[in-house]
């Protein structure tokens, strides 16, 4: 596991470096069966509403308790931290949701399952679309600021001079 995340730390550098511990030890150095969503919280360094919200998308599944409260296991530790991490690579959570079948540990590990190929082939090709048209969009406003200061005339003078009339 740690070498995995040695792998990954050039490309996802500031989510790896806030990475906690793996693992669902508390301070005690007890290992717990089941965790509320506040432990969960501590652990992964997640807030309480963002578990609720990856809960809502489908991400998480916890057990509930007879009175209705979250349990969770340490699978859901590293179930979070996959999540993190996939956001991280700039996915939504629908294509998390139909990734997190085929990942394994924290980072994670994409295995093949059927579409993973598909889905990353085409998520790529999206991010390689929009990275094309914001340098396109770069170039242009970088045209139209450098004509600006080429033309020696200061439209904000203008302007404050207008109002000031």
């Amino acid at each position: 596991m740690v070498e995995e995340l040695t792998e990954l730390r050039d490309v996802l550098p500031e989510f790896l470096e806030s990475f906690p511990s793996p693992g669902n030890t508390p301070a005690d150095g007890a290992v717990r069966d089941v965790m509320r969503i506040g432990e969960l919280a501590r652990l992964t360094g997640v807030s309480t509403r963002l578990l609720r919200y990856y809960e809502e998308q489908g991400l998480l599944r916890p057990d509930r308790t007879a009175a209705g409260y979250r349990e969770y296991g340490e699978g859901d530790t590293v179930r979070v931290w996959q999540i993190r991490s996939l956001l991280a690579a700039g996915l939504s959570t629908r294509i998390i949701a139909e990734l997190l079948p085929c990942a394994t540990g924290p980072v994670p590990v994409l295995e093949a399952c059927p579409r993973l190929l598909t889905i990353l082939s085409d998520e790529l090709a999206d991010l390689d679309s929009r990275i094309e048209d914001l340098t396109h969009s770069r170039r242009a406003l970088s045209h139209y600021l450098a004509t600006a200061r080429d033309s020696g005339h200061d439209h904000e003078q203008d302007h404050e001079a207008g109002q000031a009339a």
